[in-house]
């Protein structure tokens, strides 16, 4: 699984005027909204749960946690009595977990011990102050352990890369180019996936080292993936183009003058079965920083 965000920074109106502009933004729109249909992954038919296991024993949340976010403000003490359980940690960076209340609409995971989770999420619903509650479901991606490579440069590919010509990607980035659309106006992508391998020498004009970073365990630092599949995902949509090896990203543009995209990685090993996995607490702190 892979999660795109995509934010579209305002174009130049200095140099746009009239309906040019509009069809200067629709442009570039349309060749990223095409890269997102492109990585938008799907679960197999033959995978039995969101971790890809056949085994039904397997949870596909994590143990003895929910997620659960209040209508009003409430004292910390008083939020625990409501759950009978322990805060772990307020899911917002902007919120200091040492404060003693909780804001209303703030998410928060808490610790429990009850082992039935999902008819605890549902209990608590039942609360008038809770405006919702939930199991704290992890996700994977549909590759094992063993399968930890990342794009291939040894060559140039993209002569292999047969999608690019499918949608005429080329014949895209020849028009934005004579429309002189690039430069200053790079759209901002974020892939919320494994992270991005800062290293790779394919990823080192459009990539944005400084916005990299994890927010595993309720932490939010840098990180050195471990794990090929954000690299790969990242990769079609932004690898740098026209340099002689590996591939081009969809939205690079001739120039690498179209995207930037930074890796932020919610994955690590939580002790599934050869599989790393995200849980929905990491997720949601990716949103709110």
């Amino acid at each position: 699984m892979t999660i795109v965000l995509v934010t579209i920074r305002a174009l130049d109106g200095n140099s746009l005027q009239g309906d040019r502009s509009v069809l200067k933004a629709y442009i570039k729109i349309t060749l990223l909204m095409t890269c997102i249909c492109i990585l938008l992954i799907q679960t197999n038919d033959d995978n039995v749960n969101a971790f890809g296991e056949t085994n039904p024993d397997e949870y596909n949340y994590q143990n003895n946690e929910i997620i659960v976010s209040f209508n009003k403000d409430v004292e910390t003490k008083e939020a625990e009595n409501i759950t009978d359980g322990t805060i772990d940690h307020v899911i917002d960076s902007d919120q200091d977990d040492t404060v003693g209340s909780i804001e209303s609409g703030t998410p928060v995971l808490i610790n429990t011990d009850d082992m039935d989770i999902e008819k605890l999420a549902n209990k608590l619903t039942e609360e008038k102050i809770i405006d919702y509650a939930q199991p704290n479901y992890c996700y994977v991606t549909e590759e094992s352990y063993e399968d930890e490579s990342v794009i291939l440069d040894e060559d140039a590919l993209t002569r292999a890369q047969w999608n690019m010509n499918y949608m005429d990607v080329y014949e895209a980035w020849n028009l934005i180019d004579a429309l002189d659309i690039g430069g200053s106006n790079k759209i901002g992508i974020a892939t919320i996936d494994t992270g991005v391998a800062q290293t790779h020498e394919d990823m080192q004009i459009n990539l944005d080292k400084e916005k990299c970073f994890q927010t595993v365990s309720g932490e939010v630092k840098a990180y050195t993936p471990v794990y090929g599949h954000g690299t790969k995902t990242t990769s079609l949509i932004a690898a740098d183009s026209n340099n002689g090896i590996g591939i081009d990203g969809i939205a690079s543009g001739n120039n690498n003058d179209l995207a930037s995209v930074f890796g932020i990685n919610v994955f690590e090993n939580k002790g599934r079965k050869r599989q790393y996995s995200a849980s929905t607490s990491d997720i949601i702190a990716v949103l709110v920083n």
